[in-house]
């Protein structure tokens, strides 16, 4: 683990213009990086016709590169409006939305081992009964079906290859709750 010098400012704000209506967004700026990083890898030597000689120390210095997965800016969103059925219960649409800027998922800040910036949302629709003893929800996560990546591991230096893992498609799907 190295140092890091991290600074900061997150705000957030919900506005209510009407009972039925909630309106929320948030932003976050963040310089995150790292301190005195100098990490020390030994590497095979080959000698003649593939045979290995000895090793060598090879320095590697991401003293000042950003910090892994920690975006400069962020924003997020949501805007959710109740309707009043009498006798009935409600009925609540509600959108989420995010935006992330690039992110470097590994100590030595390269293009290749990154996530560019993106906008991801949420659509979620749900049915409370009049005591709200019960509720129905659909919902669809990762409307636009947004690529991202959540974590990448290089193993180029001893495998060349590089492993990404990737975040999840668009999904739907129902859900019921009970209270009791």
């Amino acid at each position: 683990n190295a140092p890091a010098n991290v600074y900061g400012i997150e705000a957030d704000l919900e506005i209510n213009p009407m009972d039925e209506l909630i309106l929320g967004f948030g932003f976050n700026w963040l310089d995150s990086t790292f301190g005195n990083f100098v990490v020390g890898k030994r590497q095979a030597v080959g000698g003649a016709q593939g045979g290995s000689q000895g090793r060598e120390n090879l320095k590697f210095d991401y003293s000042g590169n950003a910090t892994i997965a920690a975006p400069e800016f962020t924003l997020n969103g949501s805007v959710e409006y109740s309707y009043y059925i009498p006798d009935w219960g409600s009925i609540s649409p509600r959108i989420d939305y995010s935006y992330q800027s690039q992110v470097f998922l590994d100590p030595q800040g390269l293009e290749l081992i990154s996530m560019p910036a993106y906008w991801y949302m949420d659509l979620y629709v749900s049915y409370l009964t009049e005591n709200q003893d019960i509720e129905v929800a659909f919902w669809i996560s990762n409307v636009t079906d947004q690529q991202y990546l959540v974590d990448v591991f290089d193993l180029s230096r001893q495998y060349d290859r590089i492993l990404q893992a990737w975040g999840e498609p668009r999904m739907f799907g129902m859900t019921v709750s009970i209270a009791y």
